[in-house]
């Protein structure tokens, strides 16, 4: 049963994990993005 425990725990921090990459790999992607509107803040 520890095994499994383990193998669970394990899982959760890849997701974290992964969720963390996705976000960077979105700013990284959107990093010379600017505004829409004409003027506007970048954000």
């Amino acid at each position: 049963m520890d095994l499994i425990k383990s193998m669970m725990v394990a899982a959760s921090g890849l997701k974290a994990q992964s969720g963390r990459m996705r976000v960077i790999a979105e700013n990284i992607a959107n990093a010379d993005s600017t505004s829409r509107v004409a003027g506007g803040d970048p954000y």
